[in-house]
């Protein structure tokens, strides 16, 4: 369900909202469109306590690899352990509510619900922490991600449609091309996948995830969204322009709206003259398509930083 998120933008982001005072040491970041929890990865070396909500099944499972990869060190390092959960953004003051209830209730304490609705019958308490589930059941921990507690929201939401990070669809011909369509796309097949939707559903399901996070937002709490313009029919969809608005009319207060480059030039001297070397940070099909159309490049991604 989630858009691709870039590692040192994540950094960057975290970074910055702390150097501004929007997040603290401690503070409780969630995340609703938390993919392979790229984000917690940033996160918990800089004490943020994240929280990540995923609707496909297959990315939340890839995500609790990565977190029990760092677990350990976190441990050691006495790093918050991030919190991953299986569920519909649309209703995520509900999802927090009853990780919450799950968490502080035995014999439970310490997993996050699960899809799979016989999944805990399947398990006694002595085999949760083997299942790589548990994430702790301090109080203070658990007792803050109830709707009103949080502190942040950090996120890089879906494209309509599938459209993915390359815009347009790769093929011509009358069959599609599933093996690039599906590279392209990403977002699973989950049904009420966000990034599946068409035009008008998945902006009222924007609407709904962005309006619980604004239920679940403490007051005085930042919302954070990384977008970016991509190509429908021929034409540039101005998407974080198009967003500022939603979030105006959810009753958010714009703070700062950053671009971030996804090229980067550099000149360095050379025996004949200066050498300019070009890096992108773009997809292979964004790259293929600008071949073709030059005019519809998009050379930056904007963070949209809100206040509630």
């Amino acid at each position: 369900m989630t858009a691709k998120f870039a590692p040192g933008l994540i950094r960057r982001i975290f970074e910055h909202c702390l150097e501004r005072g929007y997040l603290r040491k401690g503070d409780v970041c969630v995340d609703p469109f938390s993919g392979v929890a790229c984000g917690a990865i940033m996160a918990a070396p800089m004490g943020i306590q994240y929280v990540g909500c995923e609707l496909e099944l297959k990315f939340h499972n890839l995500a609790q690899e990565n977190v029990k990869l760092h677990r350990r060190k976190w441990e050691i390092m006495g790093y918050p352990i991030p919190i991953l959960l299986c569920g519909d953004s649309r209703h995520l003051s509900q999802v927090l509510q009853e990780a919450d209830f799950i968490a502080t209730s035995p014999p439970f304490a310490g997993i996050v619900p699960h899809q799979d609705k016989d999944f805990t019958k399947r398990l006694d308490g002595s085999s949760i922490a083997g299942a790589g589930l548990d994430y702790g059941t301090s109080p203070g921990q658990i007792g803050r991600m109830k709707a009103g507690n949080i502190d942040g929201v950090v996120c890089s939401p879906p494209y309509a449609e599938g459209l993915g990070h390359g815009g347009e669809p790769t093929h011509k011909g009358k069959e599609p091309d599933r093996n690039l369509d599906g590279m392209q796309s990403g977002y699973g097949n989950t049904k009420g996948n966000i990034g599946n939707e068409r035009n008008d559903t998945y902006w009222e399901a924007m609407r709904d995830v962005l309006s619980e996070c604004h239920k679940i937002l403490k007051p005085g709490g930042v919302t954070i969204l990384v977008l970016k313009a991509y190509i429908k029919g021929g034409r540039k969809v101005h998407l974080p322009q198009q967003t500022l608005k939603l979030l105006i009319h959810l009753e958010f207060t714009p703070l700062e709206r950053i671009k971030a480059m996804l090229v980067k030039e550099t000149v360095t001297p050379g025996l004949f003259g200066e050498i300019k070397k070009v890096t992108e940070r773009k997809s292979f099909f964004r790259r293929l398509h600008e071949k073709k159309r030059p005019d519809l490049k998009i050379d930056f991604e904007e963070i949209i930083i809100c206040r509630k």
